[in-house]
Parts: C-alpha cells; structure tokens; sequence
C-alpha cells in the first residue's frame, strides 16, 4: 500500500513538472531565429572586442554607386574609407547602394563588387553592409541576389558589440521572383520583432537602405516623407521601434545628410558617400559619413566631409629609418581623435611618440600614444599604429623615435 502511494505520488510529480516545463516554454514564446551579419570580406579588419564594452566608437555611410551603368566609382568613396582607416572606429555600418546595379549582368555587378571591397579594405576595421536597391539592378533578381550573398555575405541578420546590440535590415527583398523596394518580406518582419524582443535592455541601432522619415523621395515622385514604399510600413517600423527603445536608426536611399528625433528615437540619413547628390548643400546635400561615439546612455555623432583629414610622410616611415615624421591635418571644426596612423620602422626593442601643432610660432604638445606594434614577416621592420588627439584646424606634426634617444 505504501508502496503504490509512493509510486502514485511520484508519477503525479513528474507529470506536475512536465506540465509546468511545457507552461513555461510556452509563455517564453519562440526563440529568434540566430541570423549573424558578418563584415564584408575585406583583409586585415578582425572585429576587436572594446575594453570598455559601454565605450566605443563605429562610422555609419552609404551609397556610394556611380552616375551610370559602367562608369568608375566616385572619388569620394576612396577617400572616405581612407579617412576613416586614419580615425579607425571600431567597425562600420555601410547602408547600401554599394554598386550601380541596374542594367548589370550577374559578372559585372560581381566586378563592381571587387571594386568597392577594394576601397573598403581601406577602412582598415570591420564593414557591415545591407543591401539597397540598386544591389538588385532591375532584371535577373534571384541571380543578382545571389551574387550579392557570394561576394558580401548575408542579407539581413544583426550582431552584438559591447553593450550595444546592430541590426541590419534588407529593406529591397525579393519577393515571388521580383524585387520589392521599399520593404520587409513577412519573414524578415516577424524574425525583426522577435529579434528586438530577445535584446531587450541592450542599446538597441538598426541600419537599413530605405529610411523611414525624411525629405520626400525625388525618384519615387510619390510626396511622402519616406523611402519606403508606404505610410503603413513606415509607421509599422517606427511603432515597432519605439515600442523596444531602439536608439537610433541609420538609413541611406536618399543622396544627403539628414538628422531628426522621433518619439526618442535619432533617425539619420546618411546617403552622401559618393553617388549624385540630391539636395543642395544647405539642405543636406554634400558629401560625407558620420561618426558616432557611444559613452554609456550617450551618443554623439559628428557629421564630416571627405578631403578635411589628410597625412603627409615627411621621412622615414620606410621601415629602413630609425626616426619618423609625419604631418597630419585636421580641416574640420572640432577636435578630432584617430587611432590609424601607421609607420614601418627597424625592429627595435620600444618606440616613443611625440607631436606638437603649430600656428603663427606658437606651438602646444598634442597627445599621441603608440598604440600596437606588429612584426612584420621576417622580423626586420615592425607597423607601429599611433592614435591622436588633434586640434581643429591645425597641422599635427608626429615624431617618433628610438626610446631613450636625445629629445
């Protein structure tokens, strides 16, 4: 009797604890389906993880695609990834219209690939990119999307850093075998959703090609203060966001610089990195990135234009010299901090740094730190790479030398 009791009691046990396990499993809901972005194929860029994982630093650009079908890309590409190699954030967030596109045939919009991978490698740090519109082109969809998943990787999917959590959005999907601009394919809406959900308490950003508010789309010739392809997406997304306290969101599609604060939320347009512009300069229309410092709950973007930040070797740096100088300008209207000015030098036990910026005879000490120092195969030379602290509207001079040398 005893013994059945026991046995009873057990049974009623273990069915009370599978019941309470479905319960649980079933008010948790599903589990996001894990989708990694992972950074362009480019050398030289490993995603390094912040030392202080409430501070870091990324640049976010895009659409940098030519003028036509078949024509170079533009200066200006070449140079914002080499200036942002010199300010070396810690990755990038690129919102696409990387290539032309449209009219290409799946082997050119393969070459037109090779060639922006090879200016983004100047970037010198991890790039990020989502694909726009012109990524499709306007014929063979499957085969250009395809394309695209071969030479940049996936089309959606998001990652972590530090205590920030990046979400990259596919916002031209193919859908019944045609492209669809301006929106998200059902699965990749709910897999946003639940995604967003699963990083709660995290800084939540979110990049994407068509923005969703900004000055009315002058190709789609519709009036609306959106890239996408209407009212209702639009404000399912920003409902959506708001609702999960995404922080910012970081759009191209339109060829200009544009800011605004929705319900708590920056929304950015950051479409300026080469393609035709759109507007004029008052209103946006000028080439550029931005640079965005987080510090904890802050966050402080700098919008910058290309050619403001530029490095002239003035000796050594050869890998032959023990001694180096080099100059480095700073064009723009506030301080600037970089951390990617490299110089081969003899392998030796240490280097020091030093720099100072002068302007009409008076000169002041301007902080500069060597900040790795990297053998080179063969162990004859080592990269040094030294981050800067340089003044507005100066020219910082950097002299490294031997430690222990005479100052």
């Amino acid at each position: 009797m005893i013994t059945t009791t026991l046995r009873s009691t057990r049974v009623r046990l273990i069915i009370l604890l599978a019941a309470w396990l479905l319960a649980a499993l079933a008010g948790a809901g599903p589990a996001p389906e894990a989708r990694p972005l992972t950074p362009l194929p480019t050398p030289r860029a490993p995603l390094r993880l912040p030392v202080n994982p409430t501070q870091f630093r990324f640049a976010v650009g895009g659409d940098n695609r030519a003028t036509g079908h078949g024509d170079p890309m533009p200066p200006a590409l070449g140079e914002i990834c080499r200036e942002i190699g010199l300010i070396r954030p810690d990755f990038v967030l690129w919102s696409g219209d990387a290539i032309f596109g449209y009219d290409d045939t799946p082997e050119e919009a393969a070459a037109e690939y090779g060639a922006f991978l090879e200016k983004a490698a100047l970037c010198e740090t991890p790039v990020f990119n989502v694909p726009g519109n012109h990524e499709l082109g306007n014929g063979h969809f499957a085969e250009l999307q395809a394309v695209y998943r071969e030479r940049m990787g996936p089309l959606y999917g998001s990652f972590d850093y530090g205590d920030g959590h990046f979400i990259g959005l596919d916002t031209t999907p193919v859908i019944d075998g045609k492209a669809c601009p301006g929106e998200l394919d059902p699965a990749q809406r709910a897999w946003l959703e639940t995604d967003l959900a699963a990083h709660a308490g995290r800084q939540l950003f979110v990049f994407m090609h068509h923005y969703v508010f900004g000055p009315p789309d002058p190709e789609a010739n519709t009036g609306l203060d959106t890239g996408l392809r209407s009212i209702a997406i639009r404000d399912d997304l920003h409902r959506l966001f708001r609702e999960h306290r995404v922080r910012a969101v970081f759009c191209g599609h339109a060829h200009l610089f544009w800011h605004r604060v929705k319900d708590g939320i920056d929304y950015f347009i950051a479409g300026n990195a080469g393609a035709p512009l759109v507007a004029p300069p008052e209103e946006g229309g000028f080439l550029g990135y931005i640079v965005v410092e987080v510090d904890g709950a802050s966050i402080t973007t700098r919008a910058l234009q290309p050619w403001t930040l530029l490095t002239r070797q003035v000796r050594g740096g050869d890998g032959r010299s023990p001694n180096a100088t080099v100059d480095v300008s700073n064009y723009t209207a506030a301080p600037l901090s970089v951390r990617g000015i490299t110089l081969r030098m003899p392998a030796r036990t240490t280097y020091r740094a030093t720099a100072s910026a002068t302007y009409k005879r008076a000169s002041r000490l301007v902080p500069v730190t060597i900040l790795n120092s990297a053998s080179e195969t063969g162990g004859g030379a080592v990269t040094l790479t030294l981050g800067a602290e340089l003044p507005s509207g100066r020219t910082t001079r950097i002299e490294v030398a031997p430690a222990g040398a005479a100052e």
